[in-house]
């Protein structure tokens, strides 16, 4: 097995959705409005495009991993 080809790809994927779980977490829950019912439109849309985000992250990884090891 490949070590240094494991740990690349582990740190290309891990540390970037560390990063984005941890501005979620900061982020905290999502605020309601004054009305009790109106959601924070513009929290919700960073969440929205963080987690879709994040789902790429590891499709990178394979790709920067593959790249640096041809």
């Amino acid at each position: 097995m490949n070590y240094k080809k494991l740990i690349l790809f582990l740190l290309c994927a891990f540390v970037p959705m560390s990063g984005i779980g941890l501005a979620l977490h900061l982020m905290g829950p999502v605020s309601v409005g004054t009305d009790g019912a109106t959601p924070d439109l513009i929290g919700t849309i960073v969440r929205f495009v963080l987690t879709a985000g994040a789902m790429f992250i590891p499709l990178l990884a394979v790709i920067i991993t593959q790249a640096a090891f041809k």
